[in-house]
């Protein structure tokens, strides 16, 4: 697969270079001699060429290509790693890159997933060796390497008892305007530090909301809570200040000192989660759904370009009306059982379908242990169950522990 990469810098002219780059998320062994051969920049694989060499190559062609420091930096990182890898490997030792073999690029990227590194990881790895080998030196041994795709999961919230102790464990009006205005008005903490005083519209209620770099504005409602405190401050400071004003004159507060006095509050109010700014963005979000506001509307006051960025937050939601097999298991209306049902300890169900006259929750009361009902004290925490090892498991280890204990024997007579 061709791909023309378009590297846009200020002040610099746009540089377009042709790449090859191997579809991603697969694994191929016989689509990849159909591919075409990839454009070759330089001869990275000569077998005259040492690591040294093979580093000052991409150097050059990194910067000729205008990437940034921080993605030099990555790949004289990887590159090291995968040396003293190389070098370590007991089969084959690799002193040159051209002894590189597909199985050696593997077996490092194995090791480095087994050391328990993250995804991304992972896969700035892969596309460090694919860059140098691959697109570079015209070579294909990155082609059977999957790249990690990002882990879907589900942002914390907080409940509303949460954002109560939160608000209760600010001393001071500052932090508690900090956390109104996050959670009551869905900003970002980066909106939050640019936000001044004239951007507060008191008589309409409402708070204009300053895209980064001022590209961008809207307006959220204010909440009745922060209407007090906000018209002192509008009546109190000039119009042009920020609203939290930095330790330097005319800067606003950074990101990270708002981020370290949320992290602090959540600390003081005992929540064992993991607490930031944007979890009160998200937690504005859900309420806010909870609270039978439309999804455009929501994406409206989170300033929301896509419409499926906001509906990422629907799955906090469940519909309406779910109930649990369990509740109708046990509930009054429960339906007679049907053929094939079988519980333990009951006998199974006549030929028509029906359980000769008994139905489903008087099976299950009857059924149901008195030890529910009432919990004694010793019943929690639960006993740690041990795993049941099987009698090779057994015998093998008690023939390691004799074999070692012979040889022990033998070198302390032999000393």
């Amino acid at each position: 697969m061709m791909a023309y990469h378009t590297n846009v810098r200020r002040g610099t002219p746009p540089v377009r270079y042709l790449r090859w780059r191997p579809p991603r998320s697969r694994v191929f062994t016989e689509y990849a001699c159909r591919l075409p051969a990839p454009a070759v920049s330089c001869a990275l694989h000569a077998p005259g060429l040492d690591w040294p060499q093979l580093w000052g190559a991409v150097q050059h062609e990194l910067r000729e290509a205008r990437f940034a420091t921080s993605t030099l930096l990555l790949y004289r990182r990887v590159l090291r790693a995968f040396r003293a890898f190389a070098a370590s490997r007991p089969v084959q030792l690799i002193h040159r890159p051209a002894s590189v073999t597909c199985e050696t690029v593997e077996a490092f990227i194995h090791e480095v997933n087994r050391d328990g590194a993250s995804w991304s990881w992972v896969a700035s790895n892969i596309a460090v060796l694919r860059g140098v080998f691959d697109k570079l030196a015209g070579l294909r041994l990155t082609i059977r390497l999957c790249t990690p795709k990002r882990p879907w999961r589900l942002p914390d919230i907080l409940a509303p008892g949460e954002i109560a102790r939160l608000i209760q464990a600010a001393n001071t009006v500052r932090d508690r305007l900090i956390v109104g205005l996050l959670y009551g008005c869905g900003i970002k903490v980066g909106e939050l530090c640019a936000l001044r005083w004239q951007d507060i519209n008191t008589g309409r209620r409402l708070l204009t909301v300053r895209f980064a770099r001022a590209t961008r504005t809207r307006e959220v409602p204010i909440p009745d809570a922060l209407q007090v405190i906000l018209e002192a401050g509008v009546r109190q400071c000039p119009a042009g200040d920020h609203v939290f004003p930095g330790a330097l004159a005319g800067k606003p507060i950074t990101a990270r000192l708002i981020e370290r006095v949320v992290r602090g509050l959540a600390d003081a109010a005992g929540i064992g989660k993991k607490v930031t700014c944007m979890t009160l963005r998200h937690s504005y979000a859900v309420d806010c759904l909870r609270g039978d506001m439309s999804v455009r509307q929501l994406q409206q006051l989170l300033g929301h370009r896509s419409l499926f960025t906001t509906m990422g937050y629907c799955r906090y939601i469940l519909p309406a009306g779910v109930v649990s097999p369990a509740d109708r298991f046990f509930s009054d209306s429960a339906a007679p059982c049907s053929a094939g049902t079988l519980l333990p300890g009951h006998p199974p169900a006549s030929r028509n379908g029906e359980c000769d006259g008994m139905d489903i929750r008087s099976m299950a009361l009857a059924l149901l242990p008195s030890a529910f009902c009432v919990l004694p004290r010793s019943s929690f925490p639960f006993p740690a169950l041990e795993p049941k090892r099987s009698v090779f498991f057994v015998m093998i280890r008690t023939c390691l522990r004799d074999r070692f204990l012979a040889l022990r024997r033998a070198v302390l007579n032999t000393s």
